[in-house]
């Protein structure tokens, strides 16, 4: 709210306010105006993730069409649960973020998972339990 100041907001919300936003330019030196392709040439190439997922994706792509100000958002639960209904919810709310919810991101201003990360989050959810058995969607 400074006049000349410089913020950050997603660009869904940017857009729902009619905020003013600027292309960047990238580290292959191109001025790329934000959108949902720009965002996803962001994670293009990108084959390897660290076995937690964690990565930052900031202004790494070797595509000069990828917009350098692009993030992924995490999600943490807890691996062992000990409650049926929670456990469910996770698993199943998860499973349709991860799979169906996908076509949706979009329409909202958000870029679904590359392939090779979607694979890489539905292993991890795969990965709860409880009390010790796998939790199925």
């Amino acid at each position: 709210q400074t006049v000349g100041a410089i913020g950050y907001v997603e660009l869904g919300y940017a857009i729902a306010q009619h905020l003013t936003y600027a292309d960047v330019k990238n580290k292959a030196g191109q001025f790329i105006e934000p959108c949902v392709q720009t965002a996803a040439n962001a994670t293009a190439g990108i084959t390897t993730y660290p076995s937690d997922l964690r990565v930052d994706i900031v202004d790494v792509s070797t595509n000069a069409q990828a917009y350098p100000i692009t993030g992924l958002t995490w999600a943490l639960v807890y691996q062992n649960q000990t409650k049926a209904a929670t456990a469910a919810a996770l698993v199943n709310f998860f499973s349709w973020v991860l799979t169906k919810g996908q076509a949706m991101t979009g329409s909202v201003n958000y870029t679904p998972l590359s392939p090779t990360l979607q694979a890489l989050c539905i292993a991890q959810l795969k990965k709860i339990t409880l009390n010790g058995t796998p939790v199925s969607p």
